[in-house]
């Protein structure tokens, strides 16, 4: 037997040996709940951290899949990367398990518009979460607004976001109000600006 092989043989074992005895922490069984996983995600999001956001969304939606909340912000962080038909499935998913959820109803309206589809469907839940209504109404008229605007109705546009207009807070109302003025002047002209 050459001893060469042997000494190696036996370093490997002892190296193995060593692995084995080392701490190991195995997760049998995820302790958070859905809600813990929720919040962690919109910690994430601040940050700017997409894929751990998206990873702890989908763990809360496996603990809770009734629970319509991690689905709105899974539209959301979707939405904030621009994956506007990701988000439509989302915001989807979200009003087909509370279907009185007026911000998902809202944000399913505005992802039809971006992703440049359904959007005939997407004057029905505004409306919806329109009559709903709610603290975020004025975000609600800000996308019948739109909506009104894509389908070439421009004064049923300035209707709706002289109403968002009304009730937005300041910091929100100089945008709505940016969007007023562009839609006034494409409006008085005769062609629309297309939405992008």
């Amino acid at each position: 037997m050459n001893p060469t092989w042997i000494r190696w043989a036996a370093w490997g074992l002892w190296s193995l040996g060593l692995v084995g005895c080392a701490p190991h922490v195995i997760v049998l069984h995820d302790p958070l709940p859905a809600e813990a996983h929720n919040d962690l995600a919109l910690r994430y999001m601040e940050e700017g951290a997409w894929k751990a956001a998206e990873r702890a969304l989908r763990r809360a939606i496996r603990k809770a899949p009734t629970w319509p909340v991690p689905y709105m912000n899974l539209g959301f962080l979707y939405a904030r990367q621009g994956r506007w038909e990701d988000a439509f499935r989302a915001y989807a998913r979200a009003v087909r398990l509370d279907g009185t959820c007026a911000d998902c109803l809202n944000n399913l309206a505005w992802s039809a518009l971006r992703s440049g589809r359904r959007r005939s469907l997407a004057t029905a839940w505004v409306r919806r979460a329109l009559a709903l209504g709610g603290p975020e109404r004025f975000r609600y008229h800000h996308t019948a607004a739109w909506v009104a605007y894509t389908r070439g109705d421009c004064a049923a546009a300035l209707q709706e976001m002289a109403a968002a207009l009304a009730g937005a807070p300041p910091a929100e109302s100089f945008l709505y109000g940016m969007d007023a003025d562009r839609m006034g002047h494409v409006c008085a002209g005769s062609d629309l600006y297309p939405f992008r």
